[in-house]
């Protein structure tokens, strides 16, 4: 069950339903996965609380993906490429942008109270 966590500055993002959809979309196609898996959400901080490095724009984003462990180095460049897509495609510049994928084996995980 994958998450997808975008976190940023508030006020930028013109259509965060629209973007987490094409997030989920880049991120199924990438890692061959169902869409009904994922869970997705945006944290939209004020500017003074969400401070990113000195050389970041005003649209600085972090874009965390928890997952299972266990797919490879390329299905994982491969995903963060599909993910950088999306956010240059909603006005996000690659230079203000990172992605952190967490592998969190299975028996990391409570999924529905399982």
């Amino acid at each position: 069950m994958p998450q997808i966590v975008v976190t940023t500055a508030r006020g930028w993002i013109a259509d965060r339903g629209k973007l987490l959809a094409d997030l989920r979309a880049a991120a199924v196609q990438a890692l061959d996965s169902r869409p009904t898996a994922f869970s997705l959400w945006v944290n939209e901080h004020d500017a003074d609380g969400f401070v990113g490095p000195a050389d970041r724009g005003p649209r600085y984003t972090v874009i965390e993906m928890r997952m299972f462990t266990g797919r490879s180095d390329a299905m994982k460049r491969g995903l963060m490429a599909a993910l950088g897509e999306v956010g240059e495609a909603h006005g996000l510049p690659r230079a203000d942008l990172d992605i952190v994928l967490l592998e969190i084996p299975a028996a990391g995980w409570s999924l529905g109270g399982r």
